[in-house]
């Protein structure tokens, strides 16, 4: 199974309606992820995947406390 593979339509579809083409909203994004059942792991990994950041990039983008992953 390829990695965009493992998120539903439904997540992707929170995501971008979250993320909107700036990358300061995704800081938004883990709490609402999170209410639709996903952890921080797998919220990092969709944001990596999705917009092609390396995992620090991401991590500070997301603002998700390292000592969480």
């Amino acid at each position: 199974m390829k990695m965009q593979d493992q998120f539903s339509d439904e997540i992707k579809s929170v995501f971008y309606s979250i993320y909107n083409n700036d990358q300061g909203n995704l800081k938004y994004v883990p709490e609402e992820l999170m209410k639709h059942g996903l952890g921080y792991m797998q919220i990092l990994m969709l944001t990596k995947t999705e917009l092609n950041l390396g995992l620090g990039e991401a991590m500070m983008l997301l603002e998700i406390p390292d000592c969480t992953v």
